[in-house]
């Protein structure tokens, strides 16, 4: 989703409490007496997992580039923690691409990525194939024989084949995060707001929906009602913004390397054999 208006119009997250509070008439009951209530919290955390769920979000579109490490031992080597990328709070959502490169012989290329059944198939030792440049790799939820890792660290690891064979090589990543829950949120970087949510211009939604969970485990049924449609009417005038994104527009230019094809996507222009 793309970004409306200044960061300076983000709120923190006790305003967001209050709000929420004040849409349920200020009640003063077990689990809702202070605005730091877990079950506001919770409430807020299932309204940005169920808006996450909705589309992929701007905000949540990272890249990075880090060195592949090198440890000499193919069992270990065959591995990449990719918690590198980004805080050890974010959950990797979706891999778009992986790119890998040794600038010492201006070498790159991306990786393909196969299912873990097919990797298996295919790869069943990857350690004891000679080592080279990678060209495959799978996503794996943990290392073997590890169950110490949290949630967010098993859910970050992928083998790569062929495994490295030293240690000049550079891995450039394209991907999306989860949001991060309201226990792990920190004030963003440059920013003067403490701990605001990661979703921008998604305040007033987030609200909403979040109203609408908490009046609906009071057994508010119709006051749940009546905030899911105020939170489905705000989140379909957000996607009608992003429909009319002049951005989004601009991406169906096509531009190869040759000539120009302007208005093509690429992959129904008949002079482009790649869509890469």
């Amino acid at each position: 989703m793309p970004t409306f208006g200044p960061s300076n119009l983000r709120i923190s997250l006790g305003q967001i409490r209050t709000e929420i509070r004040a849409n349920l008439g200020g009640r003063n009951e077990s689990g809702l007496d202070t605005d730091t209530s877990s079950r506001i919290d919770v409430a807020i955390d299932l309204a940005q997992m169920r808006l996450a769920r909705k589309a992929i979000w701007d905000e949540f579109n990272k890249t990075n580039s880090f060195p592949v490490p090198f440890t000499d031992d193919p069992d270990v080597d065959k591995f990449v923690e990719l918690q590198l990328l980004t805080s050890t709070t974010s959950i990797i959502r979706q891999i778009y691409s992986i790119k890998v490169k040794k600038p010492a012989n201006q070498q790159a290329h991306k990786l393909i990525k196969m299912t873990a059944s097919e990797f298996d198939q295919k790869i069943p030792d990857p350690e004891t194939y000679q080592r080279g440049f990678p060209k495959f790799y799978t996503r794996w939820n943990t290392k073997p024989f590890d169950n110490t890792l949290d949630p967010q660290t098993r859910a970050q690891i992928i083998e790569t084949w062929p495994i490295v064979e030293d240690d000049q090589y550079v891995m450039d990543i394209r991907f999306c995060v989860f949001p991060r829950s309201v226990a792990n949120l920190q004030p963003p970087s440059g920013e003067d707001i403490a701990d605001a949510l990661d979703f921008e211009a998604a305040d007033d939604i987030i609200i909403a929906l979040a109203t609408a969970i908490l009046c609906s485990g009071l057994g508010k049924i119709e006051k749940s009602r009546h905030w899911f449609s105020i939170y489905e009417q705000l989140f379909a005038d957000l996607k009608g913004m992003k429909d009319e994104d002049f951005e989004g527009l601009q991406a169906a230019v096509r531009v190869s390397q040759q000539d120009p094809y302007y208005g093509s996507r690429g992959y129904d222009d008949p002079f482009v054999r790649s869509t890469v």
